[in-house]
């Protein structure tokens, strides 16, 4: 089993990755920075909760144990890694090569509903200059359409990306995130999506949807180089 995957497309600006199972977010992030070549005490995370506050890490935050109640994170200091944790939702990676800066968003149904990736370019924009159509966006492993089955009240909340199937209904949770990042000014072009399904790919990935929410997490990391 391939135990970290790159999207090569951002070297050399940035490493973005993440993990397979054979690294749970609970108990091998100190082993997967060490791989993927980060000092331990240069990594930052957060405690998420499924909103759209984005947070900027200081040097005084890094390296004090802190977690914030938030959902994405952006910095323009390089060799600090973003981490967030997934199983079925979307990590979201962001870089604007011309600033240079980075950002890092975990979208589940209520973050897209939410606006967590409009929320993640707000900010950088504002902290950094960043313009919507420098950005680069990739999409990492996260449940596809035909293994995310919700109830009818999604409709309604996400127009066009809910497939009704008899009396089943379907959220393409990545082509919602996807529309998002277009409206707010991303080119279609600069957009690349991972082809995993963490579901359909259970023996590679962790499934909340499949196996329960108290399965494992996978790791998303953003380091700016």
């Amino acid at each position: 089993m391939q135990r970290i995957f790159i999207f090569p497309d951002f070297q050399p600006d940035a490493l973005f990755c993440f993990s397979s199972r054979e690294f749970d977010a609970s108990k091998n992030l100190p082993l997967f920075l060490d791989t993927i070549g980060v000092a331990r005490d240069r990594h930052f995370t957060l405690e998420q909760v499924h909103g759209n506050r984005v947070f900027v890490p200081r040097p005084g935050h890094v390296g004090t144990g802190t977690r914030p109640e938030a959902d994405s994170l952006v910095t323009d200091e390089r060799g600090l890694a973003l981490v967030i944790r997934t199983a079925d939702c979307v990590p979201v990676f962001f870089l604007d090569r011309e600033k240079p800066a980075i950002g890092l968003c975990h979208a589940g149904w209520r973050g897209a509903q939410k606006k967590i990736v409009s929320k993640t370019i707000e900010v950088l924009r504002g902290e950094f200059h960043s313009r919507p159509e420098s950005l680069k966006v990739a999409l990492g492993p996260s449940i596809c359409q035909n293994c995310y089955e919700v109830g009818e009240e999604f409709e309604p909340l996400f127009p066009g990306f809910v497939e009704r199937r008899g009396r089943q209904f379907f959220f393409n949770l990545r082509g919602a995130l996807k529309r998002e990042l277009e409206e707010a000014g991303v080119q279609a072009g600069s957009i690349r999506e991972s082809e995993f399904c963490t579901s359909c790919l259970v023996d590679q990935f962790f499934s909340a949807r499949k196996e329960g929410m108290e399965t494992g997490r996978l790791i998303s990391a953003a380091v700016l180089k």
